[in-house]
């Protein structure tokens, strides 16, 4: 999957997967009117608007565009993933490059609407308050959802730092996927000399793991990794990780990654600087 910033000349074919979308997923949850207004919603009109003055994000394997989703200041919104890969990671990787676009914009904290068939997707990614709103389309209609929030808690690196160094550092989870095989259990144990990242992990139900990576600018790096758990099984996958500070000061590693084994599925996942005893 490879993730990208949408032009002018993606408009159609962003359209077409978001009328598609709300087709297929809305009609169990909402009444027709309910649906004719969140197509409304999207119209073409309402994406050339995005496109022209905000950031839409697009997923896509090959030529095939299977997600997409925009930050409209300090809004999420449009975030649509085809019906036939939802469920695989795919939403959870839009909405973390787009929390971390606006982190890098120093927005601390995000905000949507949540549709009816969405609330679990959210809750699972950390939003709250989930405000109760309705819109009335008329015939005694009606088209319920959620307002929710979620504070970013990320510090950008400072444009005075010309890069990060890994050297010696030590890492475990705060977050992962639930398809994903690390957890808080998990150690990782950084080298970095020059561009050139090298890691071994283990704990949990992970055996033993090694990551090799490249730095690709002063906030990310891409790697490739491999590790035996403890059902007997190696498995590989690749990563991409933007760096920023926590609240403490720490340096935090925002991870997008994804299997090269198994089931090929995406995820997301933070790691946190380590403590030292």
């Amino acid at each position: 999957m490879i993730l990208a910033t949408a032009k002018d000349t993606d408009l159609e074919t962003i359209y077409q997967l978001i009328q598609a979308t709300i087709d297929t997923c809305y009609p169990p949850f909402y009444p027709p009117r309910a649906v004719a207004a969140f197509k409304y919603h999207h119209s073409r009109e309402a994406v050339i608007q995005r496109l022209r003055y905000d950031l839409v994000l697009m997923a896509k394997e090959g030529d095939r565009l299977i997600g997409t989703g925009s930050l409209v200041d300090n809004e999420i919104s449009g975030l649509f993933v085809l019906p036939d890969v939802q469920s695989k990671g795919v939403g959870s990787v839009l909405m973390k490059e787009l929390e971390d676009r606006a982190g890098q914009l120093d927005i601390d904290m995000v905000e949507l609407d949540v549709s009816l068939p969405s609330r679990a997707f959210y809750e699972h990614l950390g939003y709250s308050g989930f405000k109760e709103r309705f819109l009335d389309v008329g015939e005694d209609q009606y088209l319920n959802y959620w307002h929710v929030s979620k504070r970013l808690g990320l510090v950008s690196l400072s444009r005075d730092d010309d890069t990060f160094d890994l050297e010696g550092k030590k890492f475990v989870a705060r977050e992962n996927s639930g398809n994903g095989e690390v957890s808080a259990q998990t150690l990782f144990e950084y080298h970095q000399k020059d561009d050139l990242i090298w890691a071994t992990y283990s704990g949990g139900d992970i055996v033993h793991g090694q990551l090799l990576g490249l730095v690709v600018s002063r906030r990310s790096f891409i790697s490739r990794y491999q590790h035996l758990n403890k059902l007997g099984a190696l498995m590989t996958g690749k990563c991409e990780t933007r760096i920023s500070k926590d609240a403490q000061g720490g340096l935090q590693l925002n991870e997008i990654w994804e299997w090269t084994s198994g089931d090929l599925s995406y995820g997301t996942s933070v790691l946190v600087e380590a403590k030292s005893c």
